[in-house]
């Protein structure tokens, strides 16, 4: 398995080599080495923890369906 400990100090092709395994998808070409560790040890923890509770999905999909959509350059506050 994976150690969340050890991400920080796993090289940047060993990192998008767990995304891959984890997330079962390439990794966007630019992502910083931050926000793979980031991404990385929240799906492990998801995965350790069984994913999110059924009311925590249902607020967030609530909280999805409540986000105005822009297609122009102005920017919501959430």
């Amino acid at each position: 398995g994976i150690d969340i400990a050890a991400l920080d100090t796993a090289g940047r092709d060993e990192l998008l080599e767990h995304w891959r395994t984890l997330i079962r998808r390439p990794p966007p070409k630019h992502i910083s080495r931050s926000l793979l560790i980031q991404i990385i040890a929240f799906e492990l923890q998801s995965k350790q923890h069984r994913g999110f509770s059924k009311r925590l999905s249902q607020r967030l999909k609530r909280a999805a369906l409540q986000v105005p959509v822009s297609y122009g350059p102005r920017y919501y506050r959430l």
